[in-house]
């Protein structure tokens, strides 16, 4: 599976100098990488998992680095939506419009949308393996990232819930 995956990436001689976790959720991903040794940044626009995973950083001893936002196409700035009994089944609206459905269980809040390029570029990254896992958001993602998978040519591992997302 996935985390075979990761043990081989790690041993290989692709053993990437930093690891960029999209949709970051709890940071179980990030946890993993940083616990070997590998500079994280972990993107997770839920308030709620992002206070989670702080609080696992600090009982495994980790210093993480965390951006509280969505990742997306374009800056800009958005409405997250999730339950609040599965926090990890979010959704993103960026811009006006944005619809929720009615159920007292639904929490919205506004979050800010950055783009994959933006931050490697800030920062002065050079990402080797980058995970997307944004709820059928990746292909937004993907836009925002041209320069840094261009320049980079990072592993990308995705989830996809559709052939159709798949293929795009």
């Amino acid at each position: 599976g996935l985390k075979d995956f990761y043990h081989r990436v790690l041993e290989s001689r692709f053993r990437p100098r930093s690891f960029l976790d999209v949709g970051g959720n709890y940071g179980t991903h990030s946890l993993f990488f940083l616990s070997q040794g590998v500079p994280t940044i972990t993107f997770e626009p839920n308030p709620g998992c992002v206070e989670h995973f702080q609080s696992l950083l600090e009982l495994n001893r980790l210093h993480g680095d965390i951006v509280p936002a969505a990742v997306g196409a374009e800056a800009a700035e958005a409405t997250l939506s999730f339950s609040e009994r599965e926090t990890w089944l979010g959704s993103i609206s960026v811009g006006e419009g944005a619809v929720v459905g009615d159920d007292a269980s639904v929490k919205t809040v506004k979050v800010p949308v950055v783009t994959l390029d933006a931050v490697v570029e800030e920062r002065g990254l050079q990402p080797g393996l980058v995970k997307l896992d944004t709820e059928g958001f990746e292909l937004q993602v993907v836009r925002g990232a041209q320069k840094t998978l261009e320049m980079h040519r990072p592993i990308v591992v995705f989830e996809s819930n559709t052939p159709a997302e798949r293929q795009a």
